[in-house]
């Protein structure tokens, strides 16, 4: 190992051990112990530390001898820098303590406790309650300090997760009272009692005087295309691509509905379809899914890591939240099974939840999100620290919507209901991405946001109000997510033409075991910089 390979390894070891402790809930995510349950420090003083602490790390990136370093950690320092600088720029110019009430409720931190811990849950669950009441009291400081910048909308969606949290911590209570756990249940009503008083102020306090905006502006938007998902070609270019795919696949959404019963008015065709029971629904993902493991090991479309489980269940009522699903829980750091799970809706068995059933086995099952959990899993070069705890949503996001077109292009349940599950999912993405340039370099409003994409087949309006939040808070994440599935169409179909023998397991492979680095990195890393080149020609952005 080189002395500059040695010098970033322990500069990644010691600005973790310290960068953890104000987002305890990636730790989890990333399969570290020790944060279980803990919510993140966010009074003035860390705040001043946490900028210090990147500033230090940037200064200490640029003096590693980067031409010294194997491929994985030129990667991870590219990856770690650009993460660096973006989180920086956000905390000066976008302090969420101040704007974003919503991220101080502790439901994702339970969330992630509940699903992740690998430890002892119970025992990290009583001090993280425990916790919650005085977290809230210093929230209040913090968000009431110019509730003037607040945008409303972030206001009203804190309020909305604000009360289905309290139904998920009243579904905890009936548990720990059916265990006669008397502590538990005397920490769960306190903290409901806390999450109410806090909801209840936003209600009183905030909401009447919250006039911020969600947009970042141009400069910084444009900034972290750059800097996080490493898409440095003209921002102009993607938006004009986001607003091609916009208007193809409404025409092929139009057309399909056209095939199927005669209208353009895909509604029509939604309402002659009976639903089903949430015993069926679940029965049919099972089915499903395991029709897509058979199709992916026969058709040779990619290498299955043996063992691995997928599991289809309904989410419990306790881990439920106004965020859509279904959705996928990757396999633990370490588990030998490799056991990952699709959470189905809990209690919904409307029609926009049964579309959503063909989507999520496709995009998020064996041929989607968790192969490419798996794969990284196998793979050293996606196991590192970096890579762990900076997933890339140009890929993470990109992939499943590439592997759906991948089951259908290759005969996969050619049914009217998959093709539409697959065109809906992927025009719910590029409108996604339309509107994520829109809302921060044109000032869209949040509200005319939800209102559009609440127009995509099997898209409710609570879907929509948290797809949208989503991109209020995530400024560039659906631009690259959009940016993702058609570079790796892009290069997979370069692959092909120059290469009649061309296998497409062997592509997969060798994607996927870079792990949800930044994809662009990862495709100019693995098949070289003329490729990468010829991919971004194909889609108009060079």
């Amino acid at each position: 190992m080189s002395k500059a390979s040695r010098a970033f390894d322990a500069l990644v070891q010691e600005f973790y051990e310290a960068w953890l402790r104000f987002h305890p809930a990636r730790a989890l995510r990333a399969g570290i112990s020790g944060y279980e349950g803990r919510f993140p420090a966010v009074d003035d003083d860390d705040f001043g530390a946490l900028c210090s602490l990147l500033e230090s790390l940037i200064v200490g990136l640029e003096e590693i001898d980067f031409h010294r370093l194997d491929d994985d950690r030129q990667t991870d320092l590219q990856v770690l820098f650009g993460a660096a600088q973006a989180e920086h720029q956000c905390l000066l110019q976008r302090d969420w303590r101040h704007r974003d009430p919503g991220a101080f409720l502790p439901f994702e931190t339970l969330r992630e406790l509940l699903l992740y811990s690998q430890g002892d849950v119970t025992g990290a669950l009583e001090p993280c309650l425990a916790a919650i009441p005085e977290f809230l009291r210093h929230a209040r400081s913090q968000v009431w300090t110019v509730p003037e910048l607040i945008p409303r909308f972030w206001v009203d969606a804190a309020i909305e997760e604000g009360r289905a949290g309290l139904g998920c911590l009243s579904a905890l209570r009936e548990r720990s009272v059916a265990r006669r756990s008397a502590r538990l249940s005397a920490l769960l009503e306190t903290a409901a009692e806390a999450v109410g008083a806090y909801i209840e102020a936003l209600a009183t306090d905030v909401a009447p005087i919250a006039q911020g905006v969600t947009a970042t502006g141009q400069p910084l938007y444009e900034f972290l295309l750059r800097q996080r998902y490493f898409l440095t070609v003209d921002p102009q270019r993607l938006q004009a691509l986001a607003r091609r795919k916009v208007s193809e696949l409404h025409e092929a959404v139009v057309a399909l509905s056209c095939e199927v019963c005669g209208s353009e008015r895909t509604e029509d065709w939604l309402c002659g379809i009976e639903a089903v029971g949430p015993g069926a629904q679940e029965e049919h993902a099972r089915e499903l899914c395991e029709s897509v493991r058979r199709f992916v090991e026969e058709r040779e479309l990619a290498k299955l890591p043996v063992p691995s489980r997928l599991r289809v269940a309904r989410a419990p009522a306790f881990i439920s939240s106004a965020a859509p699903l279904p959705a996928y829980v990757a396999p633990l750091l370490g588990d030998p099974a490799l056991i990952g799970a699709i959470c189905l809706p809990a209690g919904d068995v409307s029609l926009a939840a049964q579309l959503g059933v063909f989507d999520a086995c496709m995009a998020l099952g064996w041929a989607g999100r968790h192969l490419q959990s798996v794969t990284a899993a196998a793979s050293p070069s996606a196991s590192t620290l970096v890579r762990r705890i900076n997933p890339c949503s140009g890929f993470l996001g990109g992939w499943p919507l590439y592997a759906q077109g991948m089951l259908l292009e290759n005969g996969f349940n050619g049914t009217p209901w998959a093709r539409l599950a697959v065109l809906a999912n992927r025009y719910r993405c590029a409108l996604k991405a339309q509107l994520d340039a829109e809302i921060h370099v044109g000032g869209l409003a949040p509200e005319s946001a939800v209102e559009r994409l609440s127009s995509v087949p099997g898209t409710t309006p609570e879907a929509a109000r948290a797809e949208v939040l989503g991109l209020t808070r995530g400024p560039g994440r659906a631009m690259a997510t959009l940016a993702g599935w058609l570079l790796i169409e892009s290069v997979r179909d370069l692959l092909r033409a120059q290469d009649p023998g061309h296998r497409p397991a062997a592509f997969h492979s060798q994607l996927l075991a870079q792990g949800p680095a930044a994809l662009p990195l990862a495709i100019q890393g693995t098949f070289g910089q003329p490729t990468w080149d010829a991919a971004l020609e194909r889609l108009e952005l060079l």
